[in-house]
């Protein structure tokens, strides 16, 4: 009679194993970005505003083809949203360099411009029942 049971048991632990491994290798190379908790905003005209934020890179690896937008959001008491999306004013990157101690071109600025009328979200005065913020998305792709 054969024991199957030596062999099942090890190829189970092997692929626990396995799993373990490949998903902290996954783990490594995964892209991580920050965006900055401070944003920068500066007077143009009277008819403008332009917003800055940076973004670094703390990956280990070069990003490619990022890509990147900022959503001026309304959230209604009936649980509705109206989204704008505003445009940057550069196009998006190619490429993003990795993060290093000697290379200090692993952080980007995000410039926006912005109409008058929408840089309400910073006025203190929100109409009752109404959330106004500001979402930043970064998508971006590792070159690995």
């Amino acid at each position: 009679m054969l024991d199957l049971s030596e062999p099942m048991i090890s190829s189970v632990i092997t692929g626990i194993i396995a799993s373990i491994v490949f998903y902290f290798i996954l783990y490594l190379i995964k892209p991580r970005i920050k965006l900055s908790d401070v944003m920068c905003i500066d007077s143009e005209s009277d008819k403008y505003k332009i917003m800055k934020i940076k973004v670094v890179n703390l990956s280990r690896s070069m990003l490619m083809n990022i890509n990147y937008t900022l959503h001026y959001c309304v959230d209604y008491e009936d649980g509705l949203t109206d989204v704008t999306e505003i445009p940057p004013r550069k196009p998006p990157l190619s490429t993003f360099a990795k993060y290093t101690r000697k290379n200090t071109d692993y952080a980007i600025r995000i410039t926006n411009k912005i109409p008058e009328i929408l840089y309400q979200v910073l006025n203190p005065t929100i109409p009752s029942g109404e959330s106004l913020n500001i979402r930043w998305n970064v998508l971006t792709a590792s070159s690995v």
